[in-house]
């Protein structure tokens, strides 16, 4: 049994000529839920329908004994198992014409050898089937098939050794049932004897003519072994096999319970990994607002933190554009007041060459002061040392340097220039590398308090 329906209850139907009841197997062993009279489908479905609350969360199995409900052996040639059943199929037409009804054939296997397989083959009305399995349908109840009661009954009895065969009473109810079994226990077939506790003289009479049908087709003479007794159904109704019994469910009908017991098993299947992927969520998500929480809480000293950070910032750039001041004053300081004040230029073209990257050199650069708005003009000419330089990454951070430095940079313009025409890829490369820069830069303003 498959762990998604191993804990649903199991549920027996029997319905015997009219009678019907309903058993369920538990732990504490076997016990009749209700009992009611049906004389045809559409009671017996009425029946189930009143007592829905009992089956529902069940696996339903009816089991049936109905007069129209037929038996008989059928021998076959031994071939494959279509061509078996195409035989038995025209066989079933052959017997019963153009009536609609299902069969099942169960291998039977007698001490006998031959060219010949044994059947058991159960034959009912399809019209008497069919609203059962439509009901369990609509009902949402998982019908596992619908069987015969005598050979369920005949396939649930333990085997019995004895010299001669032997015939064994089952009783269900008041109903009692004669089982044919060979020597060596396997089964031979059966019959309905009826209520033989009240007509003791029935189990002789169905006694003796099992006894002679037996002694027709298999050649030998079984003995009644026990009387019978009123008992419950057996156990071992709900313990067989289903391959053991005759399904008279049609094939359209089982593949129907076969859908909606997948959709059964697809649902359990969703829950289940809803469920664990809920519990697994959960500490993930408490975590989240674990750390929702503490990010709130951090976020008051963030910003405190970062507007510290910000002044420092602004401090250190002033820092730097004061040292740009104080070593331009020293570079033009004079040891007497009579002494001529050496020109700016030289310093700003040494500042300037400072902020030059290494990977950088200048073949020339012009500087021009306009005192008037108080801006310097830079034209600088220059190429990388190395060909595979990202030259304007460098002279991106030659622009960073000059604004470090405490420059306020009003325009830039760069221009690459080639200058060759080789056919070298190397001496073509490195032509196209060279720039020429035009910037024009004006000293930061600097609070005036700091000095």
């Amino acid at each position: 049994m498959d762990l998604l329906t191993s804990h649903i209850m199991r549920t027996r139907v029997i319905w015997d000529n009219g009678e019907v009841r309903i058993w369920r197997s538990s732990g504490r062993g076997v016990a009749c839920l209700a009992t009611g009279q049906a004389e045809d489908s559409q009671a017996l479905v009425a029946f189930l329908q009143s007592h829905s609350g009992l089956l529902s969360g069940s696996r339903l199995t009816l089991l049936l004994d109905h007069p129209l409900l037929d038996h008989r052996l059928e021998r076959i040639p031994q071939m494959s198992k279509k061509l078996q059943r195409q035989l038995l199929e025209q066989r079933e037409q052959k017997a019963y014409g153009k009536e609609a009804r299902n069969w099942s054939a169960l291998a039977l296997h007698p001490d006998e050898a031959g060219a010949q397989d044994l059947r058991l083959v159960a034959s009912f009305p399809s019209g008497l089937n069919s609203p059962i399995a439509e009901w369990a349908l609509r009902a949402g109840i998982y019908l596992e098939g619908v069987y015969s009661l005598p050979a369920a009954l005949a396939a649930s009895l333990p085997a019995q050794v004895s010299p001669n065969g032997a015939i064994l009473p089952i009783t269900v109810g008041d109903i009692t049932y004669l089982v044919a079994q060979n020597a060596n226990g396997a089964l031979l077939f059966f019959v309905r004897a009826g209520n033989c506790v009240e007509e003791p003289s029935l189990l002789e009479r169905s006694s003796g003519r099992l006894a002679l049908f037996v002694e027709q087709e298999f050649g030998m003479s079984p003995e009644l072994q026990e009387a019978p007794s009123k008992e419950v159904v057996p156990s071992g109704l709900f313990t067989l096999p289903a391959k053991s019994m005759l399904n008279l469910s049609a094939l359209r009908e089982r593949r129907r319970q076969a859908a909606l017991r997948f959709r059964v098993r697809a649902f359990s299947v969703l829950v289940v990994l809803l469920l664990l992927s809920f519990l697994q969520i959960q500490p993930s998500l408490a975590q989240k607002q674990e750390l929702a929480s503490k990010r709130l809480s951090l976020l008051p000293e963030i910003r405190s933190e970062r507007m510290e950070l910000e002044k420092a910032k602004d401090a250190l750039k002033e820092e730097r554009i004061l040292r740009q001041i104080i070593a331009f004053c020293r570079n033009r300081s004079v040891e007497k007041l009579e002494d001529p004040v050496p020109s700016p230029l030289p310093v700003l073209v040494a500042g300037i060459g400072d902020a030059l990257p290494s990977n950088l050199e200048l073949d020339r650069i012009e500087c021009t002061i306009d005192t008037e708005s108080e801006s310097l003009r830079l034209l600088l000419r220059g190429r990388p040392l190395t060909p595979d330089l990202d030259l304007s990454n460098q002279l991106e951070r030659f622009r960073e340097s000059l604004d470090n430095q405490g420059w306020l940079i009003e325009s830039s313009a760069i221009n690459f220039v080639q200058e060759s025409s080789e056919n070298s890829r190397f001496t073509r490369r490195g032509a196209q590398r060279f720039f020429e820069m035009d910037v024009a830069i004006r000293p930061r303003p600097v609070n005036t308090q700091t000095l």
